[in-house]
């Protein structure tokens, strides 16, 4: 009978540390998705605002380009901008990736 006892006291240690353990994953994992939530809602914030920035180029290229036959410095200039403006787009998509990656695996050094 004091077997049993002890068997059941130790099997419902195994699953109080369990249940701890899990739960611990999970506020991580939740910190992890906040931490990614807040890095995308920079990220998009900062995309529109250049999406309309390349917008605002290319409305003013077309402007120029309807009131001159010849494309002026000024439109070349703009053409220029917008396209850096594009790239610059495409490259913070990765850095924010890059970002979130880094932070995960900062904290799994700090964990260890």
């Amino acid at each position: 009978m004091v077997y049993l006892e002890n068997l059941l006291s130790d099997n419902l240690d195994n699953l109080t540390s369990q249940q701890k353990y899990y739960e611990l994953e999970l506020e991580n994992k939740q910190e992890t998705i906040k931490r990614k939530q807040a890095a995308m809602e920079t990220l998009e914030k900062q995309s529109k605002r250049d999406k309309m920035i390349i917008n605002f180029r290319e409305k003013r290229i077309t402007a120029l380009e309807s009131k001159e036959d010849n494309p002026s410095e000024e439109c070349e200039q703009l053409r220029t901008e917008r396209d850096e403006w594009r790239e610059a787009v495409e490259k913070n998509a990765q850095a924010a990736k890059l970002f979130a990656e880094n932070a995960e695996l900062q904290k799994k050094i700090d964990q260890l």
